[in-house]
């Protein structure tokens, strides 16, 4: 699909790429070529053959056929929250780099925007990205390369697990209700419960105009809205063959492996297969995901606490000119059982986690990433760990 106009109907220099114009005073259809817009058709023909708003428009032009999606009506969508992510953060824990196959363009792992609407009869969650990398593998809902993890709070949060990304939530964030959010391929479009129930293909996930992705929710899978909802958004890389669709995470970027993990986490199992957080400021996400412990025991193997992340978004749209800063401390003791013969050849190994906290206001919208303190984690592991038998 051609893409790329770079002049408005007038000649003016514009800074968006489009493939079609509507003017809505003259009621025509422009499509773009060479940089320049050109009249194909009218508006009045469109209800003729059965394009409605959100929907395909197939026309050929000059040889072309383009895929044009026709625009909706934005009279009926009641903006509930809204949050703008750095730009340039799509490094995860702070050193992450993209896999080296050509496909992977720069900016399409990195978040700029979320926002959440009410249409009515549905909830329509819409993700922008600096750049989407066009659809290299056909994805069904129009690219190929991002996967969103959506974790909501509505008020009964029991889980503080993800579903692949080997990060933790904060308390406050334990989540009742997930949404992942993919190219439309098994497990890219699926509700999850935190009873493990899941609902797949309910969503309806497409593009939008200026690289963004569109999730439309139905109400009776979510149910009603209530500004205490806190809302955690991560960004991964799909992959359909890699566990949980996630790809892989590593120590050195190759064609398809991103690079730039910690070689500890990696071992441990506590990397964070997140390019980008949904976060007031890129050091917020860097230190919430570089947030993990890991611990060498004396045979050799790592054990280590995934990192935990607290950033939420939460609110309404007619409140987010305040955010909240919380501030949370997290007390970590590690109780570690072990019964050995003369190798040492049997491990059992629990380590638990309490989290406690205070907030105090100063914007509504955001609460900070957590100031996440662990003390002595390594020597409450290390101390006493050994109890040995002759």
């Amino acid at each position: 699909m051609f893409r790329g106009a770079a002049k408005g109907l007038g000649g003016e220099a514009l800074d968006v790429y489009a493939d079609m114009a509507i003017d809505t005073c003259k009621g025509l259809v422009y499509l773009s070529d060479s940089g320049r817009f050109y009249p194909v058709g009218n508006t009045a023909a469109l209800g003729f053959i059965g394009a409605r708003p959100g929907g395909l428009l197939y026309v050929e032009f000059r040889g072309l056929v383009y895929a044009l999606r026709v625009p909706e009506s934005y009279a009926a969508q009641n903006l509930l929250l809204r949050a703008v992510d750095p730009l340039g953060d799509d490094f995860g824990p702070g050193k992450y780099q993209y896999p080296k196959n050509p496909a992977f363009k720069p900016g399409v792992f990195d978040l700029t925007l979320f926002e959440l609407y009410d249409l009515g009869d549905k909830f329509r969650f819409q993700f922008r990205v600096k750049e989407l990398g066009g659809n290299p593998w056909g994805g069904p809902a129009g690219f190929s390369l991002q996967f969103f993890h959506v974790y909501i709070n509505r008020g009964g949060g029991v889980r503080n697990d993800t579903l692949g990304l080997r990060v933790s939530l904060c308390k406050e964030a334990s989540w009742d209700v997930a949404l992942l959010i993919g190219p439309g391929w098994t497990g890219g479009n699926r509700i999850v419960y935190a009873d493990g129930v899941y609902v797949d293909d309910a969503m309806s996930i497409k593009l939008g105009t200026n690289n963004t992705i569109i999730a439309d929710v139905p109400k009776k899978y979510l149910g009603n809205y209530d500004n205490k909802w806190k809302i955690t958004v991560f960004l991964t890389s799909w992959d359909g063959y890699g566990p949980d669709n996630i790809r892989n995470f590593g120590v050195m970027a190759d064609e398809w492996t991103v690079g730039g993990a910690d070689p500890v986490a990696v071992l441990a199992g506590v990397a964070p297969r997140v390019f980008d957080v949904l976060a007031e400021t890129a050091e917020m996400q860097v230190k919430a995901l570089t947030s993990y412990k890991v611990v060498r025991l004396p045979n050799g193997t790592y054990i280590g606490a995934p990192a935990v992340v607290c950033a939420y978004l939460t609110g309404s749209a007619e409140m987010r000119t305040a955010t909240v800063t919380q501030f949370v401390t997290i007390t970590a003791t590690a109780t570690v059982t072990r019964t050995f013969t003369e190798t040492y050849t049997t491990v059992s190994t629990q380590v638990a986690t309490t989290v406690t906290s205070t907030e105090r206001v100063k914007e509504i919208d955001w609460p900070t990433t957590a100031a996440l303190t662990v003390a002595a984690l390594v020597a409450g592991l290390l101390a006493g760990i050994l109890t040995r038998r002759k």
